[in-house]
């Protein structure tokens, strides 16, 4: 039975989410993360379902020459992402608001993809 004061509109997509998901970002091991993924040089990587944007600014910080474009299909995610990349002063870290089913980019634009929970 589903409590009735469970709000699902406030788990999906409230303005909260955007928090939620960085604070659940920051509970993995990112060093691991990174040292598994390990773009090269100059590669663009596209971080699918990327949320926040944790992950894309991770890679954007932890590899300055590599361009990790975030793309999510919630803008409100997006506008987040671009605020906090913003603030970091990243400007290797593009967010797009887009659909992994329908990708906004042409065939081989990426040399990576990192999707760590598109389909949880």
């Amino acid at each position: 039975m589903i409590n009735p004061n469970f709000n699902l509109e406030y788990v999906i997509h409230s303005d909260e989410k955007p928090l939620r998901l960085e604070r659940q970002a920051r509970l993995y091991d990112l060093a691991v993360d990174l040292h598994y993924l390990m773009p090269g040089p100059q590669e663009k990587v596209l971080d699918a379902s990327c949320g926040s944007g944790f992950m894309t600014r991770a890679i954007a910080h932890h590899s300055p020459g590599t361009t990790v474009t975030g793309l999510d299909r919630e803008a409100k995610y997006i506008d987040f992402a671009r605020s906090r990349a913003a603030a970091e002063q990243l400007a290797n870290a593009p967010f797009e608001v887009g659909d992994v089913l329908k990708l906004p980019f042409a065939d081989a634009s990426f040399d990576l993809v990192w999707s760590k929970h598109l389909l949880q």
